[in-house]
């Protein structure tokens, strides 16, 4: 649960648009800036840009810059950034709200979309789905991505723009702003890979043999489809408002590219429900097997201590002490009594295998 909502006790009671880092996690409390400034012609890379320096390159109409900052637990720096680009209070807050719901959103003709990064580990050897937050907001001719990690995973798009693969650096800034979801919805599929080849394995444990594996591995793997669900369904309904409403700094054949990484979504998706329903399945299929294999052992537990029943009645009739019981004095009446227990014995052993009970 914990993933889902992170502690809230930092800012409760605040004021809307109070700066309050909300996470547990993060690995650098100072903010780094990286900046990507280029065009058909040229590209300008810095790892320590100034912000002066940036808010300087993003007015420049002839390039498109990508300022990428790492680190948000300076509320101050954060606070200049929104000031600097014209950012409203309180979506620099969901920024620094590290359990923000995914959203993609318009103000002040400007874009924000807040896209968690996926990543898998495994904990106890069960693969767990394990979240970092990406915002990124898309201004005319910019684009700014804030992160609380100094993980270089933005690398093979800054690589495509180095290389200017497809065209990249012709295109405009909505491009760039495509280019970085599309690249954090493509790392949804590489975490369901492994996630669809563990429920395999769980699957042929479940049919072949069912002693090594346990309830909570299934309920555990439905719990992080479920959350995979839960993390990328809202920037399908987000996309519709970049895709059905005009954005004057969005081209119209860029829309497409839009409409493509929507498809995505909902394959991701449907694969996530489909397994969802398949491990609610397994559920049932595991519990069904284990109830049968419980009824096959009572069946043979019932059907020994019926063989039972009888003997006992018999030696129980002869462990009374009577006094007049004129067959305790006759020299055969105890091998006849083993006579009748093993034809009694027999005759229901062979009953039952008529029956097709044994």
């Amino acid at each position: 649960m914990a993933r889902l909502l992170k502690t809230r006790t930092k800012v409760i009671g605040l004021h809307p648009g109070a700066l309050v880092f909300v996470d547990e996690s993060g690995d650098t409390e100072t903010i780094q800036i990286n900046l990507i400034d280029y065009n058909k012609d040229s590209i300008k890379e810095s790892t320590s840009a100034t912000l002066d320096e940036c808010v300087k390159r993003a007015k420049d109409p002839s390039t498109v810059t990508w300022i990428e900052f790492q680190g948000l637990r300076d509320k101050n720096i954060i606070e200049e950034i929104g000031n600097q680009f014209g950012i409203h209070r309180l979506w620099l807050e969901d920024v620094l709200n590290m359990d923000h719901r995914p959203k993609i959103e318009e103000m002040d003709n400007m874009l924000l979309a807040i896209i968690k990064l996926a990543n898998l580990e495994l904990k106890k050897g069960r693969p767990r789905l394990k979240m970092s937050q990406t915002s990124l907001f898309f201004g005319k001719g910019f684009v700014l991505s804030f992160n609380d990690t100094k993980d270089d995973f933005f690398a093979p798009v800054k690589e495509r723009i180095r290389q200017s693969v497809w065209k990249i650096r012709t295109l405009q800034a909505d491009y760039l702003f495509y280019a970085l979801i599309d690249f954090l919805i493509d790392q949804y599929y590489l975490v369901l890979e492994p996630m669809e080849d563990y429920f395999d394995q769980i699957e042929d444990q479940v049919t072949m043999n069912i002693n090594k594996i346990t309830p909570l591995d299934i309920m555990s793997l439905k719990g992080e489809f479920l959350y995979l669900r839960k993390t990328v369904f809202p920037i399908k309904e987000a996309l519709n408002k970049v895709i059905s409403h005009e954005h004057p700094w969005i081209e119209e054949q860029n829309i497409r590219y839009f409409q493509d990484v929507q498809d995505h979504i909902v394959q991701i998706v449907e694969v996530a429900d489909y397994y969802n329903e398949l491990t609610t399945s397994l559920m049932d299929f595991y519990q069904n097997t284990v109830n049968s294999k419980m009824n096959e052992v009572m069946k043979v537990l019932t059907l020994f201590a019926s063989l039972f029943i009888p003997l006992t009645f018999i030696v129980g009739i002869y462990g009374m002490n009577f006094k007049f019981m004129p067959e305790l004095e006759w020299k055969y009446s105890y091998p006849l009594i083993w006579v009748i227990i093993l034809v009694i014995s027999a005759t229901m052993f062979l009953f039952f295998k008529r029956k097709k009970w044994l």
